[in-house]
């Protein structure tokens, strides 16, 4: 878990955010928590529907 957060600190470092680590850990942390839920539920709706939404809030980040 440790390596994905660090790889997600890097990007948003790379787009110029002094708040990488803070940004890394709310994604991993949406992503985890949407693919328990994806599970839990058997509905990959609920992927595609996270993932849309994490899309447009990393876009919005720039």
């Amino acid at each position: 878990m440790g390596v994905l957060l660090d790889w997600a600190e890097r990007q948003f470092r790379e787009m110029g955010r002094a708040d990488a680590r803070e940004l890394a850990v709310a994604l991993i942390a949406a992503y985890q928590g949407i693919s328990l839920l994806t599970n839990t539920f058997r509905d990959p709706d609920l992927m595609t529907t996270e993932a849309r939404r994490l899309e447009r809030w990393i876009d919005s980040l720039t």
